[in-house]
């Protein structure tokens, strides 16, 4: 059900909310989106006011600069061919009190729970390019 246009860096400034998030999934869809057969409608998948609830890593990518979730589990789909950490902490470092930092093997997908309410920076210890900011509401 996710897709997604790989992004090659992260940009300062520009709203998530304005512009499609590439890479993730809703867990939610408007009722005026409906799945077509081919695939979900483009508003369902890029709602502002739609939590994500799936993140799919592509092209050495979270896909997405930032999201918001909801607290509670999102699932990291890993459509690369190498592995991947989904890690909090920064340009490929765990944050020293880090809540979480999850193995995720090629072609798998690992879960990670946001068990509080708040942004989580999260990284990839194997690249430390790749940066995702995450809002937990």
């Amino acid at each position: 059900m996710a897709f997604g246009i790989p992004l090659g860096a992260c940009s300062a400034g520009g709203s998530p909310s304005a512009s499609p998030q590439p890479g993730i999934s809703s867990g939610t869809s408007s009722p005026s989106s409906t799945p077509t057969p081919n695939g979900p409608s483009e508003s369902s998948a890029t709602s502002p006011s739609a939590d994500v609830t799936t993140v799919t890593i592509r092209d050495l990518s979270f896909g997405t600069p930032e999201i918001t979730v909801a607290v509670g589990p999102v699932t990291f789909v890993n459509e690369d061919d190498v592995e991947h950490t989904v890690t909090e902490g920064e340009d490929g470092a765990a944050a020293p009190n880090g809540r979480f930092d999850v193995f995720v093997d090629a072609g798998e997908s690992a879960e990670v729970t946001f068990g509080d309410a708040g942004d989580y920076v999260i990284t990839c210890q194997f690249h430390p390019e790749m940066h995702l900011l995450v809002h937990a509401h």
